[in-house]
């Protein structure tokens, strides 16, 4: 950063202590996130979905890598609007695994890792403790094992994303005078839009600090980022044609309640935030804390703004909690430049926010390590699933398709491909850019003669006007076949 490097990690006496609370901290969140991601694992290689999601990309990885259009029709009923990198990546380790749904797992739990080390080196750039930069680390590993393990270890591209975006602020945060690091930092940034587009507060951040501190290399920053992402859309367009714009802006609804209704998850990382406030309100400004403040606004934009759109989930706050740790870090290295630090002295501070952010880890444990500790049977329950979805896989595989799956990743297991996709389309009957009917047409002129439908789902009365043989499945969809 444009601070001199001599103030990066001073703290006015007891460093000693300093390490040694930072070193219990970052062990103590490592053991709870060991006990968070038991779970994780125990589910990793069982072939049970993991959400609507994992089927979803899976289908989406395997037409990437077949040769198959990867962003449909406009009238098709199956939609894509996410960018394509994903689709390569998950797919091409897919190979290597065999499977698509495992590969995109083991991709997510790597990248969970692979953020919380840039996360240590983003602490490091703005100034923090190599102890502290680990404790920052950990501590974004300890606030996802608790309570996002809908995304760590799951088959969705948001955590590579980040992982790549966080890897680009690293890059701008090391020397961002230097043109070189701004060029490196737009092209990795625009290669995580890339694999999914909804990491906005590190290039918002980015693109304000410069405009305060250096308008020259602001100028230099947008060339760069605009010439990526140039080359990236022309690329897209020459590759999949006018459906990737199409199908990238699909229209969703929009709800401020959506936006409400997740405040509360916000306690998760409350801590850091306000302790940033009380930090930044009682020191001296600096080009690094100010980038560090600006992240954590760009964090609560990202949040409403990503939000307010149906179907977005708690993927929505990862900007935000990146933020937040990186502001931990920060400021417990360099406490000794603020007055918040005056009346219990340096170390002593340290000791009282590292213990807070400690003990938010384990008050209220996390719901899946209760039900992982508590119910012996949850891994058995886990394999009979397994066991079920197994059956109707394999039941599948033996029927003509195409088919129609409201869980794709049964369509994807048994190598059918799927013509619907449950949640965009739903979105497209509400926005008036599909047609109920012309759904139920089509099931009836027998163009999908194998479906697989949650009960209550609109497939099954156009599957049974269509004369379609029903049965029951093992896994509780209704799978219809051409007689």
């Amino acid at each position: 950063m444009y601070q001199a490097a001599s103030a990066r990690g001073s703290v006015q006496g007891g460093a000693w202590s300093s390490a040694k609370i930072a070193t219990i901290g970052s062990a103590f969140i490592l053991v709870v996130t060991g006990l968070n991601l038991a779970w994780v694992f125990a589910r990793l290689f069982v072939q049970v979905p993991i959400g609507a999601n994992e089927g979803w990309n899976a289908i989406h990885a395997a037409r990437a890598l077949s040769g198959l259009p990867l962003y449909p029709a406009a009238d098709s009923f199956m939609f894509n609007n996410y960018p394509p990198l994903s689709f390569y990546i998950a797919g091409a380790v897919g190979m290597l695994v065999d499977d698509n749904i495992i590969a995109g797992r083991l991709l997510s739990l790597l990248a969970t890792l692979a953020i919380g080390v840039n996360i240590g080196i983003i602490v490091r750039n703005l100034g923090g403790t190599v102890l502290y930069a680990i404790f920052a680390g950990c501590l974004w590993l300890g606030i996802v094992s608790k309570g996002y393990l809908l995304y760590v270890g799951v088959n969705d591209p948001q955590l590579l994303a980040f992982a790549v975006m966080t890897a680009g602020f690293a890059l701008f945060t090391y020397a961002p005078q230097r043109t070189v690091y701004l060029a490196l930092a737009a092209l990795v940034m625009a290669v995580a839009g890339f694999i999914k587009h909804n990491e906005l507060a590190m290039p918002l951040a980015c693109t304000a600090w410069l405009a305060w501190y250096d308008r020259k290399a602001l100028l230099r920053w947008l060339g760069f980022s605009l010439l990526f992402l140039a080359i990236g859309f022309a690329v897209c367009l020459a590759a999949y044609g006018p459906a990737f714009f199409h199908q990238l802006m699909t229209p969703r609804t929009v709800s401020l309640y959506n936006v409400v209704s997740l405040l509360g998850w916000l306690q998760g990382f409350v801590i850091p935030m306000v302790v940033w406030i009380l930090f930044v309100r009682a020191a001296r400004p600096t080009a690094e804390f100010r980038l560090v403040s600006l992240l954590l606004v760009f964090g609560c934009v990202a949040f409403v703004v990503t939000r307010i759109g149906e179907g977005v989930n708690i993927n929505c706050l990862f900007d935000w909690i990146i933020a937040a740790c990186i502001a931990a870090g920060v400021l417990l290295s360099r406490l000794g430049q603020s007055r918040l630090s005056a009346r219990f002295g340096v170390v002593t501070t340290e000791a009282f926010i590292v213990g807070a952010l400690c003990l938010r880890l384990v008050l209220l444990p996390s719901g899946d390590l209760i039900r992982f500790v508590t119910e012996p049977r949850l891994l058995d329950e886990l394999l009979a699933r397994q066991a079920a979805v197994r059956a109707d896989v394999a039941w599948m595989a033996q029927q003509r398709g195409p088919a129609m799956c409201d869980e794709l990743a049964l369509c994807y297991w048994s190598g059918q491909t799927s013509g619907y996709d449950q949640f965009n389309a739903g979105q497209a009957f509400l926005t008036g850019k599909r047609s109920e009917a012309e759904l139920a047409r089509q099931i009836t002129a027998g163009a999908f003669p194998l479906i697989a439908a949650y009960p209550g789902s609109l497939l099954i009365a156009p599957a049974r006007a269509a004369g379609l043989t029903e049965r029951a499945g093992a896994s509780g969809s209704l799978l219809f076949t051409a007689p």
